[in-house]
């Protein structure tokens, strides 16, 4: 996001500005939930200026939603900046991608390169092939999320998406 595209102000995240001039703490006047994020940031999978998927982006939030880390309360600016982009131009609180997984998974064995999913629709929350930071390439694990077959593996979301489209099958 850049605050200099059109439509987009600081009362985007922020809201009305005189919520903010009138609080006491100043520091306290964004809604740090994931709603605040979604209102601009699309649960359907990011695509360039052409129209294709991109591969180090988001696949879209809602797989965030239906993750181990939503479920744990971890919302979106647990690892990203509002702001400030890093070294690499990323909103991330880190310069290197991987230090802001290990920010909470210090001390455990952690390989990011162990840690991607190969079908990116089995919702168990694990970091995808588009999160790897590169580290993976779809072409790769050779399962393009734009050509391949949705499967859904967890039963909880199986759920949920059968009582919200009871005619999809």
């Amino acid at each position: 996001m850049n605050p200099d595209e059109p439509g987009i102000s600081c009362e985007s995240c922020h809201g009305p500005g005189s919520i903010h001039v009138s609080a006491e703490d100043k520091k306290g006047t964004m809604d740090v939930s994931d709603k605040s994020c979604i209102t601009c940031h699309p649960l359907e999978p990011a695509k360039d200026a052409q129209g294709n998927y991109t591969v180090q982006n988001h696949y879209g939030t809602r797989d965030f939603f239906a993750s181990a880390h939503a479920e744990s309360n971890i919302n979106c600016l647990k690892c990203h900046s509002t702001h400030k982009a890093n070294a690499n131009g990323q909103l991330l609180k880190k310069d290197n991608p991987s230090d802001v997984c290990t920010a909470c998974h210090a001390g455990e064995k952690f390989d990011i390169t162990q840690m991607m999913w190969k079908n990116k629709t089995d919702a168990y929350g694990h970091i995808s092939a588009d999160h790897s930071f590169g580290a993976v390439k779809y072409e790769d694990l050779g399962d393009d999320p734009a050509t391949k077959p949705i499967e859904i593996k967890n039963q909880r979301i199986i759920d949920i998406i059968n009582q919200k489209f009871p005619n999809l099958k």
